[in-house]
């Protein structure tokens, strides 16, 4: 990796397949959710996460496929036919958003596949220094840059983070990438992003579940609006 790219991912140091074990290089840092204690040194380290994850986008390497956009597709009916039965009273909305979700997918624009992490988010990030740190590459192929984006920003909506605070990263994106981005296909990302996070409170063992998967659902009708 640059020393100079100013981001960094932990070099790999070994692995035993048996035991599904990995070994990385250690780097010290802090993660980049305790930088929100301090709104100045958090909008600086956003942006410098969004131009780290598109350095990563750049990135060159032997990775496997992930899901195409049919297959993306029809994996949020799947967890929407799971959802809904976890929650019959609200099946209705479930399926519908599910399934609008899983046409609009469908119909994005053909674009190159790149290097991915495949599940980005606020703890996926560590700071050395001022320099982003990104960690946990298990999920990381070759995808659809966009879900990087919107997983990321659904994670900032989880959090109650003032918008203001995703264009600081995305702004970071876009100058790095020299890219424009859309702000449509963002929003679906987006979208995807948090209707993918309702099981979160499965895995934090929350008892409230049934209230943070509603609230979620209802985040996720916002993003994608009236169509």
């Amino acid at each position: 990796m640059d020393p100079h790219a100013g981001w960094k991912v932990p070099k790999p140091r070994g692995k035993i397949a048996s035991r599904s074990m990995v070994a990385a290089e250690w780097i010290e840092g802090r993660p980049l959710r305790d930088e929100f204690a301090d709104p100045s040194t958090a909008l600086r380290a956003l942006r410098m996460t969004g131009r780290a994850l598109a350095g990563f986008h750049r990135l060159s390497c032997d990775l496997g496929d992930l899901p195409s956009l049919a297959e993306e597709a029809e994996s949020l009916r799947a967890l929407g036919r799971d959802l809904a039965l976890l929650l019959p009273q609200d099946q209705q909305q479930i399926l519908d958003l599910a399934d609008r979700l899983s046409r609009s997918v469908s119909r994005l624009p053909p674009a190159p596949r790149t290097t991915v992490h495949g599940d980005f988010h606020l703890g996926q990030v560590m700071l050395n220094g001022v320099r982003p740190v990104l960690v946990d590459l298990d999920r990381a192929g070759r995808g659809h840059a966009v879900f990087d984006l919107g997983s990321f920003l659904a994670h900032l909506v989880e959090w109650a983070a003032r918008p203001e605070i995703g264009e600081f990263f995305l702004s970071g994106y876009a100058e790095e990438s020299g890219t424009r981005l859309d702000r449509a296909a963002l929003d679906l990302a987006t979208a995807v992003g948090l209707f993918r996070r309702t099981v979160v409170p499965f895995r934090r063992l929350m008892v409230d579940w049934p209230a943070r998967i509603r609230k979620r659902l209802d985040q996720v009708e916002e993003r994608l609006g009236g169509g």
